[in-house]
């Protein structure tokens, strides 16, 4: 059954009618049941509740409880049996049959003025309210215009009846199609159609009572309106023409003149209310128009790209910051879907990705995938991009939207920061911090590894301490960034230049083989030997001390060939300076560290 609660207000009134029907059954039974006859026509000189009529009452007002129980199964049970009570007696009626059906529990002998058997109107009216009963669960929602056609149906026979009882109750009696209806009987067929309307939230006219919408609380106002006034109207004038007050036609005169004023007010009222509604709508639809055209032209001026896409992956939309980060036409991307902006070896972990996205149960959750995520320009190039998703879940779909922001330029700028905080700035060289954290990644992979060489030298620039002194730390600077280029023309693409300390630098090459690492050293030595400095007026040769160290993949630390060249390089100080020494074996090396020449 419908989900939706009931409210509790309407829940009451509709509870309160249930509560009348069933009094007025249960009052008709005992009537029947003590033989005290006044109860069972509550209107002397008009039919009697037949005492089945009464027992179908109180199965329907059993039914609609348990719609507002929701008990289904309660509410289709009622239902059923009471359209087989209704459609057994229309047979008869038919057919012409005499079983007793028709005058269940009590007899009621056939007279002209009570017939005994239950009327024809009322066995239809108590078939059709069955059918709505125990189509309750699903018509009012899946098949609205059948219900509300239902509706119709069921409450046209005791609505005739009854405004003939109130009109022309004496003609009523003696017509035998409209007598054989009492009128408690039309009255619990009302409640029963108000406590099923306001217990029912059909989109249709038949929850027009239940809802809370600004068109539905108009209609129960014209509805009541046009129901109780041309009533009041006519009744009052029936009495009059009974009275002999006014004449039959005068009085019909009157009835269609009021009723058509009152029916017309009612109109006019509900068009005025119509042509508010109706501008306010316009006026909605262009504030909201108006904002749609804003948001379009913010997406097509946003320099990212913003896709908008379907469960199936395919591009329903895309800005024009799209076109500009990617290179295709809007009508390009459309064709296409966005795993095909992906570079092939990562189509298949990101479409699974997607589809996990997909299948995810939270609505409003966004997705980031991963960092430096890279997609296709049209030209073939790969663009870094960030991508976050957020999709919306609709009825039968699912629909998200991608913002792409390219990072191309930001890489550039992390790679510049990073190129920073791992350079010594005044000699370019890398630095310290950078040298130990290649230290470390060289011990964990490369020497472990691999079948590599790495030559390791220790430069220090001799006597550079004196420079200082006498020239001054401007000329100093100027001469330690001399000595570091010098350095870095002469080594090989791939080789590495770090400043370890003040004028302490370390070169490391992979795969320079012992026999010709010292060569190799000697390159150096003279390149810084025979440049020439120029420092303002100053013109200085500088010359260094290198300490050479070759280790293999069977060397567990680079640290102890940094050490051995270090003192290598000691070695050479003490030897005369501006000079290479080779690192002795591991097993000669001292420990000790020189004293600072």
């Amino acid at each position: 059954m419908n989900d939706i609660p009931h409210n509790p207000a309407r829940a009451q009134v509709a509870l309160a009618l249930l509560a009348a029907m069933a009094t007025v059954s249960l009052i008709v039974l005992y009537g029947w049941a003590t033989g005290t006859f006044t109860l069972t026509t509550f209107m002397a000189g008009t039919a009697s509740m037949k005492a089945n009529s009464a027992v179908g009452f109180l199965v329907l007002a059993l039914g609609v409880l348990g719609i507002w129980l929701r008990k289904r199964q309660l509410t289709i049970g009622c239902g059923l049996g009471v359209m087989v009570l209704g459609t057994f007696t229309v047979i008869q009626y038919v057919l012409g049959w005499g079983s007793g059906v028709d005058e269940l529990l009590f007899a009621d002998p056939w007279t002209p003025v009570y017939p005994g058997r239950m009327a024809v109107g009322t066995a239809v009216s108590f078939g059709l309210a069955g059918a709505i009963l125990a189509v309750h669960d699903t018509y009012p929602h899946r098949y609205i215009n059948r219900y509300d056609a239902l509706i119709t149906a069921f409450l046209a026979i005791p609505l005739f009846v009854f405004f003939s009882y109130v009109f022309a109750p004496d003609e009523v009696v003696k017509t035998p199609a409209l007598g054989t209806m009492p009128l408690h009987s039309c009255l619990n067929f009302l409640f029963f159609f108000f406590a099923v309307s306001l217990l029912t939230t059909s989109k249709g006219a038949a929850g027009l009572l239940n809802r809370n919408t600004r068109n539905a609380r108009n209609f129960r106002w014209l509805f009541l309106i046009v129901l109780i006034l041309p009533l009041c109207l006519g009744s009052v004038l029936n009495h009059g023409v009974q009275q002999g007050w006014i004449g039959t036609g005068v009085g019909i005169a009157i009835f269609c003149l009021f009723s058509t004023l009152i029916i017309a007010s009612a109109l006019a009222h509900h068009t005025i209310l119509l042509d508010h509604w109706f501008r306010q709508l316009l006026q909605e639809r262009r504030r909201s128009n108006q904002l749609k055209n804003q948001i379009h032209e913010l997406l097509e001026i946003s320099a990212d790209a913003i896709f908008l896409f379907d469960d199936s992956l395919n591009i329903l939309h895309a800005n024009s910051g799209a076109q500009r980060i990617l290179g295709y036409t809007p009508d390009e991307l459309r064709a296409l879907t966005l795993v095909q902006l992906l570079p092939e070896q990562r189509r298949g972990d990101a479409q699974n990705l997607m589809q996990r996205y997909l299948q995810h149960d939270s609505e409003s959750s966004s997705l980031n995938l991963p960092d430096r995520l890279q997609l296709q320009h049209k030209s073939g190039t790969e663009i870094p991009v960030a991508v976050t998703l957020s999709k919306k879940v609709q009825e039968d779909q699912i629909l998200v939207i991608a913002l792409v922001k390219s990072i191309e330029k930001l890489d550039d700028k992390i790679r510049s920061l990073e190129k920073k905080a791992s350079t010594d700035p005044l000699t370019n060289a890398e630095n310290r911090s950078e040298f130990e954290d290649f230290c470390r990644r060289i011990n964990l992979h490369a020497l472990r590894k691999s079948d590599f060489t790495f030559c390791v030298m220790m430069l220090d620039i001799d006597n550079f301490k004196a420079i200082n002194d006498t020239h001054g730390h401007k000329t100093g600077d100027v001469a330690l960034a001399d000595f570091s280029r010098v350095v870095q023309q002469t080594l090989r693409d791939g080789d590495r230049l770090f400043r370890t300390g003040g004028e302490e630098f370390v070169v490391v090459s992979v795969n320079v083989p012992p026999a010709d690492a010292m060569a190799f050293g000697e390159r150096v030595r003279l390149a810084v030997e025979t440049h020439e400095i120029v420092a303002a007026e100053v013109r200085l040769h500088l010359t260094c001390s290198i300490g050479i160290c070759v280790v293999d993949s069977s060397t567990a630390d680079l640290g102890d060939a940094v050490q051995r060249a270090d003192q290598a390089m000691y070695q050479a100080k003490r030897k005369g300076k501006n000079r290479c020494e080779m690192a002795s074996s591991a097993e000669d090396s001292s420990t000790d560290s020189p004293s600072q020449i």
